[in-house]
């Protein structure tokens, strides 16, 4: 490649409002870069203050799960310990319906004789 040196003030001009020109796109890319790195930045920092906040959300909820699933199952016991109670009481009602109908036949009987 050959090298062009300039030797007429035009020349020295045209050269010096390149590199000026250059200077100047490249500090405004450098800008828009730096723009645009710095919305990235603040993006991800936005996005792992979300995921820690969901974190310690998801680390509350677990604590709350955790503590309905120990009440789920003293409920259970009480419901157990409550049907067992209820059949009891079932067979202690049937035990004094067939007790009443056999005093309302022995009282039937001795009203009849």
């Amino acid at each position: 490649m050959e090298s062009v040196i300039p030797t007429s003030v035009p020349e020295w001009l045209a050269a010096a409002f390149l590199a000026l020109t250059s200077v100047a796109i490249g500090i405004q890319l450098l800008i828009k870069n730096f723009k645009s790195a710095n919305t990235e930045s603040a993006l991800l920092k936005m996005m792992h203050e979300e995921l820690e906040r969901m974190s310690t959300q998801n680390s509350t909820l677990s604590q709350e799960i955790g503590k309905l699933q120990i009440e789920l199952v003293k409920l259970s016991t009480q419901l157990t310990t409550l049907t067992i109670e209820n059949q009891k009481l079932q067979s202690e009602v049937g035990n004094l319906n067939i007790e009443i109908i056999r005093l309302h036949g022995f009282i039937t009987q001795k009203g009849t004789v």
